[in-house]
């Protein structure tokens, strides 16, 4: 979830009832002056379902990013771009080098470009319908350099 123009805006998820849960790839709107929900029509090709992703707005180019995540299939390395002034996905056909869920992420100003840090999250890779407990905590720290758009990993001091 993230806020835009006094909207909370809402994409994919896993929702269902015991063991019959399913992953979504849509994307809502909650008006914060009417309380009203609107889902946008959306053009081109949205993200596969997921969720455990970021989603992450980059408020100087009014575009939000979706990166990572998982659904019941696969595991995602991969970024998603929605604009908000033609509602439509684009995929920049970037990968991170190794797929994340339940992550944490930041966008900061920086010179010349911001930076969206992202730390930590699960990796592991599953077959359809295999137990996820063989996942493992990864500590690394990159960001995304916003303009050239390209991952650069961070390399932190050992005291």
């Amino acid at each position: 979830m993230t806020y835009y123009k006094n909207k909370l805006v809402i994409f994919g998820g896993h929702g269902g009832v015991d063991y019959q849960r399913t992953a979504f790839n849509d994307l809502y709107e909650l008006d914060l002056d009417t309380f009203e929900w609107r889902k946008p029509k959306t053009k081109g090709n949205p993200p596969e379902p997921r969720g455990g992703h970021l989603a992450t707005l980059l408020a100087q180019k009014e575009k939000l990013v979706i990166f990572g995540g998982w659904n019941f299939i696969s595991q995602f390395s991969n970024i998603f771009i929605y604009d908000f002034e033609t509602e439509s996905w684009s995929d920049p056909e970037l990968n991170h080098e190794i797929a994340k869920w339940n992550l944490g992420g930041i966008l900061t100003p920086s010179i010349p470009s911001w930076k969206y840090f992202i730390f930590g999250g699960s990796t592991g890779s599953f077959a359809e319908g295999s137990n996820r407990t063989g996942s493992r905590y990864e500590n690394s720290v990159w960001y995304l350099d916003i303009d050239p758009f390209e991952w650069v990993p961070v390399k932190l001091e050992e005291n």
